[in-house]
């Protein structure tokens, strides 16, 4: 998204009390499934990009935590930074350990175990021809003997590794049970890791963080919640293995169970999107803003239902809307109704878009959009008409303007004296026939940002 919203309020006695799109049942049937599960347990919580993911996580951590589970949040993407995703999660881990009700010399001693071996697992990874670098023997004349030496070290490594990882694993059984026996931390024995944005890392960032969760924290006790968007993490172990990978039957071994978060009803999403890129500050700004804001809405949920968008699509539209919104001056009349009509045109029917912006043939556009089965309610309200009464001044001489306002103003045929009203305000604010040019520059300029994860 353009711009989100920093912090949304999220109270830790209520989690839920500012859901917009209504995942409270799934934060409850996912927590029963949490406390009944018995072993280690990697469930993902899959929705793509701008779904809402990360504040459906943060809900559901404050959820948990109000049920008295130890839980932690770890954003991937804004830690893998560091060359070894391990060490960032240890650094984690003892955040629980100086969380919890124990003595200084059992917390020293815990963090310093989970340290030692934490660290003597990285050191066991390092590749062979780092190994060769450091000793200086790439530039030996024996490299039989070389490599002899260095097989046999990694053999002995590789046994020490073994006794390593059971070591590691040892120390988190400790923490569990230490966090189990803190009745006043934990009536329910578990730590949950919240791993987020996991899809927006380095691929073999990314990568080797699920290997770690899935080899060395596979305790009784610790659960691991990622929220992915499932088609980019596939994408990312096709990166590192080759795009003739399975990449689903990779991530299977890693990933216990996929829990699809239900996609919203689309009056939800749009209230979800409008609150997410903070809307509402931009319009406080203008000059009748809370009025501009209420039509554009009303617009924008008529044309979704109009022209059955997607939700990706939706977003796009919103972020448009965003970006032209916040480089247009706050004293230019801004006509909600019609910068929404063209964003969802150019996104929803590029053709019908270009054509217009080309030929600048309004009364096309108007035909095609009557005869639409599913805009027979929308094109008898006053959005419609407001959409049709700029059209005809953006393209109209003043003279016939004039004439048509004086030839309908008075009326009897409700439609035309609608937009004859309509045409005369909407000159009134712009008699400089160039509202349809500056808003389709704002659009062309907009579309030109890339709207990534």
């Amino acid at each position: 998204m353009l711009k989100r919203i920093d912090s949304l309020e999220i109270p830790p006695d209520k989690p839920f009390v500012n859901d917009l799109l209504n995942r409270e049942d799934s934060a409850i049937n996912l927590t029963s499934l949490i406390q009944s599960s018995e072993s280690p347990l990697v469930l993902s919580i899959n929705a793509p990009f701008g779904m809402g993911k990360t504040t459906f996580i943060r809900m559901w951590k404050a959820h948990l935590e109000k049920e008295n589970h130890l839980c932690l949040y770890f954003n991937a993407w804004e830690n893998d930074y560091t060359e070894k995703p391990l060490i960032a999660l240890i650094s984690e881990v003892e955040g629980i350990i100086d969380s919890i009700h124990l003595s200084k010399k059992e917390k020293s001693k815990l963090s310093k175990n989970l340290k030692k071996y934490g660290g003597d697992l990285i050191k066991f990874a390092a590749p062979i021809a780092t190994k060769l670098i450091t000793q200086g023997l790439l530039d030996s004349k024996d490299l039989a003997n070389a490599f002899k030496k260095i097989v046999e070290q990694q053999i002995d490594d590789h046994k020490k590794s073994k006794a390593t990882i059971s070591s590691f694993k040892r120390s988190l059984q400790e923490l569990c049970q230490k966090v189990g026996d803190d009745e006043e931390e934990s009536k329910k024995h578990s730590i949950v890791f919240f791993i987020d944005e996991l899809d927006r890392c380095r691929p073999s960032y990314a990568i080797e963080l699920l290997e770690n969760i899935k080899h060395l924290f596979d305790i009784e006790g610790i659960y691991f919640i990622l929220g992915v968007d499932r088609e980019q993490l596939a994408h990312m172990v096709k990166a590192i293995y080759g795009v003739g990978m399975d990449a689903d039957g990779y991530l299977k071994k890693f990933i216990d169970l996929e829990y699809k978060l239900p996609v919203p009803s689309m009056k939800d999403f749009i209230t979800f999107l409008d609150d997410d890129l903070n809307l509402n500050s931009i319009f406080q700004k203008r000059h009748d803003g809370a009025s501009d804001r209420g039509d554009l809405l009303c617009t924008i949920r008529s044309l979704s239902k109009i022209f059955n968008i997607s939700p990706r699509n939706l977003i796009q539209c919103f972020n448009q809307l965003g970006i032209t919104l916040r480089t247009t001056e706050t004293n230019f009349h801004i006509y909600p109704e019609y910068l929404a009509f063209l964003v969802f045109l150019k996104n929803a029917r590029p053709e019908k878009y270009e054509s217009y912006v080309r030929t600048n043939d309004f009364e096309e556009v108007i035909s095609y959009m009557e005869e639409l089965p599913l805009a027979m309610e929308f094109v008898k309200e006053e959005q419609w008409g407001c959409i049709k009464a700029i059209m005809k001044v953006s393209f109209w001489e003043a003279e016939k303007c004039r004439l048509f306002v004086k030839e309908n103003a008075e009326s009897t045929n409700k439609e035309n004296a609608n937009s004859a009203h309509l045409i005369a305000h909407y000159y009134r604010l712009a008699p400089g026939f160039h509202i349809h040019k500056d808003i389709v520059n704002k659009i062309e300029f907009s579309e030109r940002f890339e709207i990534q994860p």
